[in-house]
């Protein structure tokens, strides 16, 4: 990107230089440009076209152009796929000939106007073909699909992650993040209740779908966070807590014995870090 925009963080060419194409949320698009009153002018290298020139052009008081300006392209045959976004309007475009494309929006609404004000409009480019993107949605789906219900002796759909969704999870933790996990020899570790203490820290991993994203999103080995609390000398485990496998939802404490009998039947990997008492 150019102009008067800064380079985006992703390209197509760049944004998993070890993934395929039909690898996991390979189908999603990446961000292109930005152009607003602000900023009204911004160049991306498609796919496609070498060239791809965004000029925001205001009309009225709720209405603007959008000038796309494509040039160069590699082949006779190639396209450029470009959704123009924001929260108040969504537009898929397809490119196939070079020259210059007027896309006009209406603002009908005090939240578009008030949203294209502030932020304008987002161009986000699409970088793989139908098939492609039909194989990458696939994969991406196995790794959200299954362990969905609170009943642990289900198949699939049980407490539990099934094999393919937990090879799923792996591999985008792989690609994604660049770690890859290893089987331990000793999978269970059981640890003595009364030398856990008040603060201890639970840290959690379900290969699920969603710790993986909240890992890879925030840089940690982990997507849930627990902590051990005692009342009345009991312990407890304290946590917010809203999945769907897990039979309690909200803010709760559960007993250790409880608490450790679910995490095993949703197939937690846990890791326990004690509070340092110097």
């Amino acid at each position: 990107m150019s102009a008067n925009g800064s380079s985006p963080t992703y390209t197509c060419s760049d944004r998993a230089p070890d993934s395929s194409p039909s690898s996991w949320g390979m189908f999603l698009p990446v961000f292109a440009a930005e152009v607003s009153e602000a900023n009204p002018k911004m160049t991306y290298q498609g796919r496609c076209f070498d060239e791809i020139t965004f000029e925001y052009e205001k009309l009225t008081d709720t209405s603007f152009n959008v000038n796309v300006t494509t040039a160069k392209p590699r082949s006779k045959l190639c396209k450029d796929v470009i959704l123009f976004a924001n929260t108040e309007i969504q537009h898929f475009e397809i490119f196939y000939f070079h020259g210059t494309h007027r896309l006009t929006f209406q603002m009908n609404s005090p939240e578009a106007q008030a949203d294209v004000g502030y932020g304008g409009i987002k161009a986000f480019a699409f970088c793989e073909n139908v098939l492609q993107d039909i194989e990458s949605l696939f994969t991406t789906l196995k790794t959200f699909l299954g362990g969905l219900t609170d009943h642990s002796k289900w198949p699939i759909i049980g407490t539990h992650v099934p094999p393919y969704m937990e090879k799923a999870n792996l591999r985008f933790i792989k690609e994604a993040m660049g770690v890859e996990l290893e089987r331990r020899t000793i999978e269970k570790v059981d640890i003595d209740p009364d030398t856990i203490q008040s603060g201890d820290f639970f840290g959690v991993m379900r290969l699920d779908g969603l710790d993986p994203m909240i890992m890879y999103g925030t840089g940690s080995r982990v997507g849930h966070n627990t902590m051990a609390l005692r009342f009345d000398g009991e312990l407890y485990i304290v946590e917010s807590q809203d999945a769907w496998y897990w039979p309690t939802h909200g803010l709760q404490r559960t007993k250790w014995a409880d608490w450790i009998k679910q995490a095993e039947e949703a197939d937690y990997h846990v890791i326990y870090l004690p509070l340092n008492a110097g």
